[in-house]
């Protein structure tokens, strides 16, 4: 999604982006197809963007093979001076996807509060990141319900159902989260990577001056305001979770469950230990650990301890030490 990959491309008025439009549509039918929508009193418009599905991808692209083109995560093409990005998404979270692209940067906006809670709000869900530290664990679905989604961070799903007349009424929703806080927006409390992407978008930098001269906007009081360390749930949250997501504590603890019997299989059954009872490396290591591995994945803790110190003394007695 985003203008400027054809030098040809030309913004074109509201009229005339609807007349595109209807042109598009009459050459996808009957394939399955959302055009991404905008506030509705947007005048000009620099692309037009189509989500599809992800099955589709080779009959669409055979309809348009013939127009100059870009590959991007699905791909675009100049269309009578216009840029189009056709956007492919699995069926399972279709409903999801088009909801979250469309109203500009909306979707990406509320990301910033879900990412405060810890959760990942994206194009495909609602996801808890889970990790240990700096190990990623896993990923749970929270909810694949858009709507849902959007409740438990705060938001009132009718309204967004609405839709929104001006860019100013896309930032007034934003806000209504309680869990909104204009600060976790600014560039100085970003990580590079999302500084560097989101300092291009000019709806995000039209946010950021709105938050500014808007007063009695929501703070809730988040312990930090910088993006870093990924997602990493915070405690107070997880109960408000488990509440209104009961399938998620059992994934959770299953993932620690994991977690914690990987790392104390991983204390008895590693390249250093084995390395220093018979003085392999590289190669001889390697082939000695899958097989160790093979004989030992299914043991418990007593059982691990017990074949490290029989395999020592094997080694020993069979070499003469």
């Amino acid at each position: 999604m985003g203008g400027n990959l054809f030098k040809e491309a030309k913004r074109v008025s509201k009229e005339k982006y609807f007349s595109l439009v209807s042109e598009l549509d009459s050459i996808l039918y009957p394939l399955t197809r959302h055009v991404v929508k905008a506030y509705k009193d947007k005048m000009d418009f620099g692309d037009i963007d189509i989500v599809l599905l992800k099955k589709d991808y080779d009959d669409v692209f055979e309809r348009f093979k013939d127009y100059p083109m870009e590959k991007t995560e699905g791909f675009s093409i100049l269309y009578k001076e216009t840029q189009v990005d056709f956007i492919f998404i699995n069926e399972k979270v279709f409903d999801f996807a088009c909801k979250y692209f469309n109203y500009n940067d909306l979707g990406n906006l509320i990301g910033r509060v879900s990412h405060k809670l810890g959760l990942k709000f994206g194009f495909n869900g609602l996801f808890l990141i889970v990790r240990d530290g700096n190990s990623y664990l896993g990923d749970i679905v929270v909810s694949s319900d858009f709507e849902e989604s959007l409740s438990f961070l705060g938001y009132d799903a009718e309204r967004y159902s609405q839709g929104f007349n001006t860019l100013e009424e896309i930032f007034e929703y934003v806000a209504t989260s309680p869990y909104f806080n204009k600060s976790i927006y600014l560039f100085h409390n970003r990580n590079h990577t999302s500084t560097v992407r989101d300092k291009k978008r000019p709806t995000y930098n039209k946010f950021l001056e709105w938050c500014k001269n808007r007063e009695g906007l929501t703070e809730y009081p988040h312990e930090s305001f910088e993006e870093k360390g990924g997602y990493n749930v915070k405690d107070k949250f997880l109960p408000m979770i488990y509440e209104r997501f009961p399938h998620v504590k059992a994934m959770y603890d299953a993932l620690l469950e994991k977690h914690q019997k990987n790392l104390l299989y991983k204390s008895y059954i590693n390249g250093e230990v084995f390395m220093e009872i018979t003085g392999l490396s590289g190669k001889e290591l390697g082939k000695l650990m899958g097989k160790v591995k093979d004989e030992t994945i299914l043991m418990n803790e007593q059982e691990l301890a017990q074949y490290v110190l029989d395999f020592r003394k094997h080694y020993e007695n069979a070499n003469g030490r």
